[in-house]
């Protein structure tokens, strides 16, 4: 066929197009596919990309399923946007609680800087000879960009228990690691070569509900929010592109008003503090009550690098049990939190639970928050992140007295709102439930482990699924899919 006939039967399907009405394909979820090894039951995982969406990394713990003694391994996977290279070992574990130590690895988290240099960090629960002699070893992997992870090193060890509450990468390996230990907020600022840094201390925190938080600030600095107690101001303290400390905490809500679950949040509309108001009753964070009641979603928005916060805004008056979660896209914030909803089945005790997600997204040019999940179903924790000027919010979804999930997306821009999708099938869960009532219990990882990484051009859906092997064992993996507008 000559050119000419080519070019010819090309304008030819074009103006066919046109006239059927065939347009672009529309922005859509990939297919998911499985991105941990077949024979690890996973508990743990993580990850991330860089705020230009190019680098992305993955880090995912479990026991070994051929394992007798409960083998424990960490495996990391780097790549551009959801293609990953091959898996790599970061550290092999037994999780035997005689001799042999380590014995568990109890959280891990990862960070991609904007260089394309990756960090992943996890903690070790280690037990000596005696039982009752227990030590926590914080560890840490650096991957030069471009480059695979280097050999892991610790960067604390101590008897002291701890939890990891945060992680942010900077050029060139730097790694801040958020602590809540002994009811303190901590952060180690590790640079690679660098000898190992002590906890540097910020102040006081005894929500363990909503530990502190880290989030990547303007010019590359570190923005930390904690609420010290659960009927306190919001605090927040920064650290400076180049520094080596960060500043002296301050408070961020306005005096006198009470924040619980505050928290630090960063996206391509710049970083700042968010935190739910709950009613005035002194000494109960919100998610104490067993039924819903009433609160608000606020927001203080980091000015500049000296650490300036704006006025506190209400981005919603809520319904709310729990946590409102923030994003930051270009043009405004959004905000998503859970309502509980119960609904009488008969004239005695019994009742059902439902739980419907609802957001606001002002810069959509809506006035009102907006029901995103449909009863009768029971809506998990919501996860939101920003891509651009989009805000995206996912959650894992049960209907009532089944024990099969979907996974659903909505996308909110500055045009309006996406039609809502299910872009996988969740599988079934581990939690607490029963045909009567329905009432689930997602504080169980396989129920609130769904994750957002979100980039410049694209973002990753991260969560696990249960997957029934040959021999009839069951085992966690982790599966994965993007979101390109």
């Amino acid at each position: 066929m000559s050119r000419l006939s080519q070019a010819v039967l090309a304008l030819t399907v074009a103006m066919i197009g046109g006239l059927v009405g065939v347009t672009a394909a529309p922005a859509a979820v990939s297919v998911p596919t499985s991105v941990s090894g077949s024979g690890l039951d996973v508990a743990q995982f993580a990850v991330a990309m860089d705020p230009s969406g190019d680098r992305s990394a993955l880090a995912y713990a479990g026991t070994v399923s051929r394992s007798r003694s409960g083998r424990v391994m960490l495996f990391a996977r780097l790549g551009h946007g959801r293609r990953f290279r091959s898996s790599q070992r970061l550290d092999d574990l037994r999780r035997d609680t005689g001799v042999r130590a380590p014995v568990l690895l109890s959280a891990v988290k990862v960070s991609v800087a904007a260089d394309g240099s990756a960090v992943a960090v996890w903690v070790v629960i280690a037990t000596r000879r005696h039982y009752g002699r227990w030590r926590y070893r914080l560890r840490v992997a650096r991957a030069p960009a471009g480059r695979r992870f280097e050999r892991p090193r610790t960067l604390l060890s101590t008897p002291r228990h701890f939890e990891l509450t945060g992680l942010v990468a900077g050029r060139n390996g730097l790694a801040v690691v958020g602590l809540h230990r002994d009811e303190r907020v901590q952060v180690i600022v590790a640079r690679p070569g660098a000898p190992r840094a002590a906890p540097q201390d910020l102040g006081s925190s005894r929500v363990y509900v909503a530990p502190p938080s880290l989030a990547l600030g303007p010019g590359g600095g570190v923005l930390a929010a904690w609420s010290p107690t659960s009927a306190s101001a919001a605090r927040a303290a920064l650290l400076a592109p180049r520094g080596r400390r960060f500043r002296v905490a301050r408070a961020v809500s306005a005096a006198g008003e009470v924040a619980s679950y505050a928290g630090a949040v960063a996206g391509p509309g710049g970083a700042g503090v968010a935190w739910t108001k709950p009613p005035s009753v002194p000494g109960e964070p919100a998610q104490s009550y067993p039924w819903p009641v009433a609160g608000r979603v606020r927001f203080a928005r980091l000015n500049s690098r000296a650490g300036h916060f704006s006025a506190p805004v209400t981005l919603a008056d809520v319904t709310i049990s729990g946590a409102g979660q923030v994003a930051l896209p270009r043009g405004g914030a959004a905000a998503a939190w859970r309502q509980y909803i119960e609904k009488t089945v008969s004239g005695d005790s019994d009742f059902l639970v439902n739980s419907q997600l609802f957001a606001h997204a002002p810069f959509t040019g809506d006035t009102a928050a907006r029901a995103l999940s449909q009863l009768p179903a029971i809506a998990f924790r919501p996860v939101i992140g920003a891509l651009g000027d989009r805000a995206l919010i996912a959650w894992r979804e049960v209907p009532v007295r089944t024990i099969g999930s979907r996974l659903r997306l909505a996308v909110a821009g500055p045009h309006g709102w996406e039609p809502t999708m299910t872009f996988a099938d969740g599988g079934e869960l581990e939690v607490q439930t029963t045909p009567e009532t329905g009432i689930a219990d997602d504080r169980h990882p396989a129920a609130g482990d769904l994750t957002i990484a979100a980039g410049a051009s694209s973002a990753l859906l991260a969560w696990t699924t249960l997957a029934r092997q040959p021999n009839g064992n069951r085992l966690h993996r982790v599966r994965l899919a993007s979101y390109r507008p």
